[in-house]
């Protein structure tokens, strides 16, 4: 199946994006990629607040929809898109900064030593 509206304009998708979800349809966050893929699309994720009442994202790129967690927050841009993200840092300090935010056995005081 052909989508002429992607391949033509490009538009940018955000979406709140569940494997759990995703499996009571019967697909799958690779499936979800290698759709997105399909029509050049790089993916990033937000690291700020969900449900925020600002649009102040803070992103990162990553490889892949699948993601560790429950429901979070995908962005997929195509890299030709007029209206791409400012460039996100590298996947691995935002990532081990998301983890430590959310993580429940590390002490406030170690938390805010590593992320400040």
């Amino acid at each position: 199946m052909r989508l002429a509206l992607i391949e033509r304009f490009r538009p940018v998708i955000m979406t709140e994006i569940s494997a759990a979800h995703l499996a009571r349809a019967g697909d799958s966050l690779e499936d979800v990629g290698r759709f997105l893929r399909r029509y050049g699309y790089n993916f990033h994720f937000n690291l700020g607040p969900q449900h925020a009442m600002t649009e102040e994202f803070e992103l990162a790129k990553i490889w892949s929809p699948k993601h560790p967690g429950g429901l979070y927050d995908l962005l997929a841009v195509h890299p030709k898109s007029d209206r791409r993200p400012l460039p996100a840092r590298g996947p691995i300090v935002p990532f081990v900064r998301w983890v430590l935010q959310r993580a429940k056995k590390v002490p406030v005081w170690l938390k805010r030593r590593l992320i400040g």
